[in-house]
């Protein structure tokens, strides 16, 4: 009898064992398919988890700083005379004359910035470019005569409401690419958007931007940030044109560590992403010719091939931008109710419409706009910044979407007030004066955009 109960508890406590075992996976199954909620200190109202593909924890990487180090005579290096402009950014060290690079910030490759690289000062680029902004005049002759004209004259005097921390700064200074990147970097921002212009072209106030790439793109891959293109109005852009420089822009730079691609899943393979600025200036019957795949000169299933996304203006665009074959929209204008697809209230339609004809919609948000420095007649598109919630409200609109991108106007776009970058204040004269961020600090709307990215992509910042 004693043997039979012994041998009945030793089954019972096996069967007791494997109840727990199976207690315990099942528990952890459940766990799994539930994410612990994230917290986050802002007003969003959803949260998502990223793939890996789009997110990267970044480390040390003092290994690749050194090596460029080594690559430059010590004393002719631009890299060894760097200094930390940026103080409050605790990823950038300098000892002992070598470069010390640290990323500790989560990135997200589906958050997108503008940037633009075309300012200069006389230490750098012989000449200001940018700073030194004209006034624009009105249309109306009429109208023109009641606004001032001229150019500014930098350093107190320059075309912007806001003043940059960096001062009047050179794009060109490896300097302020590092602290540009570094910004980005502490924000989240996975993409840097640059603006481009063919080689041997420029916008009318600045200077030609395709030679700064391949620094751009140099000293990006240090902080693990990827760079897409935004490709401008130049000067005799068509589909034949553009495909010339879509070889240009892939022989040249396409096997960079920084050039950005993005995974197709239709396509199964990694593509480039071009933003296309001012598209509706192409009748879409002409884009047809490249972008559709039986265009005369298409590069779909190409080497050419790509993920090219058109500006989204007005309403009638929608269907414009699908005949002409583009794979996807952005907003671009941080200005809601400035025009049909910055209205902060017809994105979901836009999305819908896209989503349906698997389209990828792209909502661009912006911290605010004011641009009366060199539009003076242009007071009535202010969108005041409100502390931080104009940004914060436009960031709800376009996460409550879940787009599978978002993009940000801008990092630097100074003459539009649209700039996240850090800003100061300063009174020049009486009637002379800048905007700031406020008792926040310059580097608010970075801190700012962290809790966006955070909370755009389920992350917390620990």
């Amino acid at each position: 009898m004693k043997i039979l109960t012994c041998r009945w508890r030793k089954q019972f406590l096996v069967f007791l064992l494997l109840a727990c075992v199976l207690y315990i996976l099942i528990g952890l199954f459940i766990v799994s398919k539930f994410p612990k909620e994230e917290s986050t200190q802002n007003s969003l109202s959803f949260k998502y988890a990223d793939s890996l593909e789009n997110l990267v924890n970044t480390n040390d990487i003092n290994a690749r700083s050194k090596q460029l180090l080594n690559e430059t005579p010590q004393g002719n290096s631009e890299l060894s005379n760097f200094q930390n402009v940026e103080e409050d950014f605790t990823g950038i060290h300098i000892n002992d004359n070598n470069l010390i690079i640290r990323v500790e910030s989560k990135l997200s490759y589906k958050v997108h910035i503008f940037y633009y690289p075309w300012f200069g000062n006389p230490e750098h680029d012989g000449k200001y470019y940018h700073w030194n902004h004209p006034y624009l005049p009105h249309w109306n002759k009429e109208e023109a005569k009641k606004y001032q004209t001229g150019t500014h004259v930098p350093p107190d005097d320059i075309g912007a409401n806001f003043y940059p921390k960096l001062g009047p700064y050179s794009s060109s200074d490896p300097n302020v690419i590092h602290n540009h990147m570094g910004q980005m970097q502490k924000a989240g921002i996975g993409v840097c958007v640059v603006s481009w212009y063919p080689m041997g072209q420029a916008d009318n106030e600045g200077k030609e931007p395709d030679s700064l790439i391949p620094e751009i793109l140099d000293i990006s891959a240090l902080y693990r940030i990827k760079i897409a293109f935004h490709i401008e109005p130049y000067k005799g852009r068509s589909p034949e044109t553009w495909r010339e420089n879509i070889k240009y822009i892939l022989n040249k730079y396409g096997d960079h560590e920084s050039f950005y691609r993005h995974y197709d899943k239709m396509k199964k393979k990694h593509l480039p992403v071009y933003y296309i600025y001012d598209s509706y200036n192409v009748p879409p019957g002409n884009w047809a010719q490249i972008f559709q795949s039986n265009g005369a000169i298409t590069v779909r299933n190409t080497d050419l091939d790509g993920i090219f996304i058109g500006l989204f203006v007005e309403r009638q665009h929608k269907s414009d931008l699908l005949k002409a074959g583009f794979d996807g929209f952005y907003t671009y204008f941080a200005t809601d109710r400035f025009s049909y697809g910055s209205t902060w209230g017809h994105w979901r339609e836009i999305m819908k419409y896209a989503k349906e004809r698997n389209k990828i919609f792209i909502p661009s948000i912006g911290p605010g706009y004011i641009d009366t420095r060199i539009r003076p007649w242009n007071a009535k598109n202010i969108r005041n910044r409100d502390n931080g919630s104009y940004y914060m409200s436009s960031a709800k609109f376009a996460c409550d979407l879940y787009p599978e991108f978002l993009s940000i106007t801008s990092f630097n776009e100074w003459h539009e007030g649209t700039q996240i970058e850090p800003a100061v204040k300063k009174k020049v004269e009486e009637d002379l004066y800048y905007l700031d961020y406020g008792s926040q600090g310059p580097s608010y709307y970075l801190d700012l955009t962290r809790k966006i990215v955070d909370t755009f992509l389920g992350l917390s910042r620990n």
